[in-house]
């Protein structure tokens, strides 16, 4: 999502800049799709309160960022400051990756009541003996 961003360091003109900020979309894109992961791997009981707390976040976040990058760009100017909050981004990413490395995710069973074929026996349970 960052990395684009890093290249307008070099201070490109509205061609480029509009492809980089096209790339840099594509990453805001694909992290809608990992929504549904984030709350699957966590428990039931506090998903509501880890998703409040990633949109608070992301909130907190989308307002101090641009009031500090927006003073950065006061002394190294605006393609430089663009780059240095790519850099930070991507940065950040790579730092997370050390926390846990990605995996493959486990496969959830289905779980069906059996109402469907009149078992009424719960898929996931041992039958009854």
């Amino acid at each position: 999502m960052g990395l684009p961003l890093v290249g307008f360091a070099a201070e490109p003109g509205v061609g480029v800049s509009s492809c980089l900020l096209l790339l840099c979309g594509f990453g805001f894109a694909y992290g809608l799709g990992l929504q549904r992961p984030f709350l699957d791997a966590l428990p039931p009981d506090g998903q509501g309160q880890a998703f409040g707390l990633l949109g608070s976040g992301s909130m907190t976040l989308q307002g101090i960022g641009p009031a500090c990058f927006g003073a950065a760009a006061a002394g190294i100017g605006t393609g430089g400051a663009i780059a240095l909050a790519g850099g930070a981004a991507a940065l950040t990413a790579g730092w997370i990756l050390t926390w846990h490395p990605p995996t493959s995710p486990v496969p959830v069973p289905n779980c069906s009541t059996g109402a469907e074929n009149g078992t009424e026996q719960h898929a996931c349970s041992s039958p009854a003996q």
